[in-house]
């Protein structure tokens, strides 16, 4: 939340469908969230892209965004010019120096936001207050076995901060 945490916002343009950017003197664990400025769905911007993405000094990581058609559509269908606006609608590929880092969290959110959510709801009799509490245990359990495969990957304290980062998402969740 910017109005709790120092941030920085950097604009990238479109070099031949490259964005490009970098970040100087970056000494401690930062995390970054990335949107497309042009993509708006009823006049407004729809944010992140990626979001809440740990980068660790000396990062050096390669994203890229590949559009895709999916199940999930707002009422708006959720394009803009063909290109997706929701998380769901878009396949994401990582390299570099820390992109396992990238890899994972795009996995978790994905489990999180997309169609295994989706199908655990559809699993639950009734909407109520007990099948979301439910919901979210069940989607931390999925996302920390999803870091797992990946703890020899990842030095410890980064794999840590991962635990804590998914373990933080089901306390904000529980909280709204």
């Amino acid at each position: 939340e910017s109005f709790r945490n120092p941030y920085r916002t950097l604009i990238a343009s479109n070099k031949d469908g490259i964005y490009s950017f970098e970040l100087d003197s970056l000494d401690v664990w930062t995390w970054i969230n990335m949107n497309l400025s042009f993509q708006k769905l009823g006049g407004i911007e729809v944010p992140n892209i990626m979001e809440e993405m740990l980068v660790e000094v000396d990062d050096s990581v390669h994203v890229k965004l590949k559009p895709k058609r999916g199940m999930f559509f707002s009422i708006e269908d959720g394009y803009n010019n063909n290109i997706p606006m929701l998380r769901d609608n878009w396949d994401a590929t990582f390299s570099g120096r820390g992109a396992t880092k990238y890899e994972v969290l795009w996995k978790i959110k994905q489990l999180n936001e997309g169609a295994r959510r989706t199908d655990l709801m559809k699993g639950m009799i009734g909407n109520n207050v007990v099948n979301s509490i439910k919901l979210q245990f069940q989607l931390r359990d999925e996302s920390l076995l999803i870091l797992d495969t990946y703890k020899s990957k990842l030095n410890p304290n980064t794999y840590k901060l991962l635990e804590l980062q998914v373990m933080g998402a089901l306390g904000y969740e529980l909280g709204r």
